[in-house]
């Protein structure tokens, strides 16, 4: 499963795109897994997510939306045909989520180098 091919390896630390994706976005557990299923799955439910991944639907219900915030899943409206609507989930082509992730990284390393370089010499040695 792509989720758990070493992304790279530090410090002879295996390091999946799962654990990329938790550290780099934020993202939980139940979003990462989340993320993949659609991914797998091509689109989705709430209601079919939830029944796949064996979670309350309101724990996959929140996976979402922090999934669609971050960029990485899509969501639109489908009317019902007997009336109603609901709304269909699908996963970002894992090269945009690549992309998404090497963009936050890019702007981490942008800050934690400035802050770095902003910093004042400390005038003893570590407390």
């Amino acid at each position: 499963m792509l989720a758990d091919v070493p992304f790279v390896t530090v410090r002879r630390l295996n390091v999946t795109v799962r654990d990329v994706l938790r550290c780099v976005l934020g993202l939980r557990d139940v979003e990462v897994d989340t993320y993949f299923a659609l991914l797998e799955r091509g689109e989705a439910t709430v209601y079919d997510l939830a029944e796949e991944l064996d979670r309350d639907r309101t724990t996959v219900q929140k996976a979402l939306k922090s999934l669609v915030y971050a960029g990485l899943v899509t969501r639109r409206k489908e009317t019902r045909p007997r009336g109603g609507f609901v709304y269909v989930y699908e996963a970002v082509p894992f090269e945009e989520a690549r992309k998404i992730v090497l963009r936050a990284l890019d702007e981490w390393y942008e800050a934690v180098k400035d802050a770095l370089e902003r910093a004042d010499v400390p005038k003893s040695g570590p407390e």
